[in-house]
């Protein structure tokens, strides 16, 4: 079985264009730490139902092995919430979901499977579990939020996916 860990920002943009319950069907077991779900757990109910539901797995990390990695200084660019996933991706060989570019950097870096949230919505569409035309209007209402609950989508290639979601060549 694919094990996935999700960090804040892809739990928070797979649960604001409301694919977090499709996702889950695909039978990808989904890790988070605990750093992360309190991140989360006041703004996004939705999580906290699929963690109590135990779709979503909570794993602890402590935070000391969290703060010996950041003294370290290998990890300068990343918050703790970001090293608690990167290492549970790490010791569990799981891929990372993220939408954070320093993360998915560092991922990269020691090899480990990244990809963000266009991917999964690709993954969605490809698995027959979202229709193309659903998945490009849901992206696109995920880009257009402004202000406080703006996400960060690297729109080049978003754009490219919704032509491709829609049949436009």
């Amino acid at each position: 079985m694919k094990i996935a860990v999700k960090d804040a920002g892809l739990l928070i943009d797979m649960d604001l264009m409301g694919v977090l319950d499709v996702w889950i069907c695909l039978g990808i077991e989904t890790l988070t730490t605990e750093q992360v779900f309190q991140e989360v757990r006041g703004r996004h109910p939705n999580v906290v139902a699929h963690v109590e539901r135990g779709s979503i797995v909570v794993i602890p990390i402590g935070l000391e092995r969290i703060f010996q990695e950041i003294e370290e200084e290998r990890y300068r660019k990343l918050s703790p919430e970001d090293v608690s996933v990167l290492i549970l991706a790490w010791e569990t060989g799981a891929m990372l979901l993220t939408c954070d570019g320093s993360l998915r950097e560092e991922a990269e870096g020691q090899c480990i499977e990244v990809h963000g949230s266009i991917w999964v919505m690709d993954r969605l569409v490809d698995e027959e579990r979202l229709a193309g035309s659903v998945a490009a209007d849901k992206l696109e209402a995920l880009m257009n939020r402004a202000g406080s609950e703006k996400r960060f989508i690297p729109k080049k290639e978003a754009k490219r996916f919704i032509r491709k979601w829609r049949g436009i060549h």
